[in-house]
């Protein structure tokens, strides 16, 4: 009978037999001239992984070829030998792995190692041949770190390009300090990066890398925006303001929300010189905005036409961001500033008290005579961080002139059009930047609760300014221009609006019920019928033309337009009786704060079912539009029954289109009268709007 052979490869355990003949697929980089630190850094850890790491360094010795066999009789020739099946393994191992290292090299390394006949000695080869050449590399990036330059590159291909230097010395086994990375990367920089590179050196102990990059990006688009500026883009007619005299607006509380930014260059306006030049406004825009601003808060027709005929008057007011502020306006100076009148015992007063520091720059920057103060100011230094902790400190402000005559203006939650009106009221001037592309960009609410809140907040506080503050005083007492008067009216009269626009809404559904009318009938004259038609069409043809001419689609009018009265109803008409109340001391008002939701990429847009579609919650705010909803549903569904059974009714066909026309604007809370979840409106809501829409129809029905 015959011994069948077996193949010693077959004897492996499954596991090892399918990792030896996928060990090249395992590494998908091949060995290069520049790549040995990381290729043998995986192939060992793979290699380790499965306990394969001694055939390749040599510790895994090769077995003898044959073995005693201790089961064989005795003989008088001596010893029988056999077959070792170690080393039959050992080779059919060797012979796999040297395979794959083969795969695992590229052409060129391949003819390097052809004649080597195990593993080991490919392993060795190579690892003689470059870690000499490795010496070599490091030497030269280290070379490469120290001569790179950023040139006319962009600085995130700067930073790209320093970090993957550094990266390669860290795949060499040769690391970098995060501090001498930092020191390389501000040695490549051009001279426009100076200041920031002094201040960077003298706190190199608390900088990380992180924080460094960050800062270098946003410096570049300082500078970048410098540079246009300075081409004279934004107008024909420029005025210059000087670097130093801005502060960027960071949204907070009065006197810590303001950092030193680049707002210089040429400015378009038409300021006479560029000491009555207060700040610049520069137009928002949004990112990942919803198409069509289903939502009706992105304000594009309103910055093309409103802001921009501001531009033409005293400037744009203060929108709250995307502006650059002189320091010597925020800390109160007026234009007609006399020499003299910034002593220091004055600024003690005013400003508080603080290491002499602070006050020798309030003095300077407050100067008749400096218009670029940052040219004489001390270098940071201990006393002037001495100095921001004691401004910093909650109490400092106390028995100070700030938030009154200094800095942001307090008494109105939306301090930002206070401040702006302040400023204006002096006799300052603004300027408006409209570039492409945006210097900033903003992120708009993209639900209903959110969108509504927003705009009650801006109601309230608008409703505060024109009644405590109104524009009229700074311009019979001041020196706020007539018609910048009347800008500054135009857009504080908001929260009064809905009395009439509530008024209006209900009107035709009040005639239908009462079988009157206020709209005059056909059989009083065509003429008469023409001149409300005529009104209502030419106001909308107009205003959809405006929108069109900004490049914005029917969509996007129809849904300001109906957002317009939604707006009216529920968010101006509380944001008009929570300023009143707050004004004649009832209530005090709440800063509410505003979920903007925003996504990063395409694809997480994607996974969003329909920001579009209007959304709903239990808030207050939705309680004046249901109502309104179902007063003219009720409406139209009487007056059709009126028409159907009565052979003369007391209203006309004009309160039939507008009650129809009202519905039509609460469209979305139609469809949310259907609806589940977020895109329903709750229950309690519609409980409550139908109580009061039924108070209203038996108050217009059956009350004389």
């Amino acid at each position: 009978m015959t011994t069948k052979e077996t193949d010693p490869f077959l004897s492996l355990p499954s596991g090892l037999k399918l990792f030896l003949r996928n060990l090249h697929s395992l590494v998908p980089t091949k060995l290069e001239d520049n790549n040995y630190p990381s290729w043998s850094s995986t192939v060992k850890a793979t290699l380790q992984a499965h306990k394969l790491l001694g055939f390749v360094e040599g510790t895994e010795v090769m077995p003898l070829p044959t073995i005693l066999d201790e089961k064989a009789p005795a003989s008088d020739k001596g010893p029988v030998l056999k077959a070792n099946p170690a080393y039959d393994l050992w080779i059919i191992i060797d012979a796999q792995l040297r395979a794959s290292l083969l795969a695992l090299l590229s052409p060129a390394v391949q003819n390097l190692v052809y004649h080597c006949n195990t593993a080991a000695k490919i392993w060795s080869h190579l690892h003689q041949r470059y870690n000499s050449l490795s010496r070599t590399h490091i030497f030269q990036l280290k070379e490469q770190l120290h001569n790179l330059r950023k040139g006319q590159s962009s600085m995130q291909k700067y930073l790209d390009e320093a970090l993957q230097i550094v990266n390669s010395l860290a795949l060499a086994r040769e690391p970098v300090s995060e501090q001498d990375v930092i020191l390389n990367i501000l040695r490549g920089l051009p001279p426009e990066y100076a200041s920031l590179k002094q201040n960077v050196r003298t706190n190199i102990a608390t900088v990380t890398l992180n924080s460094i990059s960050s800062w270098l990006l946003s410096e570049e688009l300082n500078i970048q925006l410098e540079q246009k500026l300075q081409l004279g883009s934004s107008s024909s007619s420029s005025t210059d303001l000087p670097t130093a005299l801005y502060a960027s607006n960071q949204r907070g509380r009065g006197r810590g929300r303001f950092s030193n930014g680049r707002g210089a260059g040429r400015y378009g306006g038409s300021n006479k010189d560029e000491k009555d030049a207060a700040f610049v406004q520069f137009s928002q825009s949004f990112y990942d905005a919803l198409e069509d601003d289903p939502y009706g808060n992105q304000f594009k027709v309103l910055m093309k036409y409103m802001v921009s005929g501001f531009a033409g008057i005293q400037g744009p007011f203060y929108q709250g961001a995307g502006c650059f502020h002189r320091r010597k306006v925020i800390y109160g100076s007026s234009p007609n500033q006399k020499e003299g009148e910034s002593e220091k015992d004055i600024m003690l007063e005013r400003y508080g008290k603080s290491k002499d520091t602070f006050v020798w720059s309030v003095v300077n920057i407050l100067s008749a005579q400096s218009n670029n103060p940052c040219e004489t100011s001390p270098p940071l230094c201990k006393s002037s961080l001495e100095a921001a902790y004691q401004v910093a400190h909650s109490g400092y402000e106390f028995g100070t002139s700030w938030g009154y005559q200094v800095g942001w203006i307090y008494g109105s939650i939306t301090e930002d059009m206070l401040t702006g009106l302040t400023i204006h009221r002096k006799g300052w001037r603004s300027a408006l930047c409209n570039h492409k592309p945006f210097s900033f960009l903003s992120c708009a609410p993209t639900g209903g609760p959110t969108a509504l809140t927003q705009q009650k907040r801006w109601a309230t506080g608008l409703m505060e300014i024109l009644i405590s503050n109104n524009p009229i005083i700074g311009t019979f007492l001041g020196r706020l221009e007539f018609r910048q008067c009347l800008g500054y009216l135009w857009f504080m009269t908001w929260p009064i609006r809905p009395i009439f626009e509530l008024s209006y809404s209900l009107l035709p559904a009040y005639c239908i019920f009462k079988n009157s009318h206020f709209l005059p009938n056909i059989n009083e004259g065509v003429v008469v019928v023409a001149i409300p038609s005529s009104v209502f069409i030419a106001y909308n043809v107009y205003t959809l033309f405006e929108y069109v001419s900004a490049g914005e689609s029917v969509r996007a009018w129809w849904n300001n337009q109906r957002m317009q009265k939604v707006t009216s109803s529920a968010s101006w008409f509380l944001g008009f009786l929570s300023g009143v109340f707050k004004v004649v001391g009832f209530s005090d008002t709440v800063f509410e704060v505003t979920k903007k939701e925003h996504y990063s990429d395409s694809a997480a847009n994607a996974e969003q079912p329909d920001d579009g579609t209007f959304t709903f919650d239990d808030s207050p705010l939705f309680i004046p539009g249901t109502t309104i909803l179902l007063v003219n549903i009720a409406a139209l569904f009487i007056g059709f029954v009126d028409y159907i059974q009565k052979e003369e009714v007391g209203w006309s066909f004009g309160e039939a289109i507008c009650n129809v026309w009202v519905i039509l604007m609460y469209w979305a809370f139609l469809k949310g009268l259907f609806r589940r979840g977020k895109y329903g409106i709750p229950l309690s809501i519609i409980l409550k709007s139908g109580g009061l829409a039924f108070l209203f129809l038996y108050a217009s029905k059956f009350v004389h």
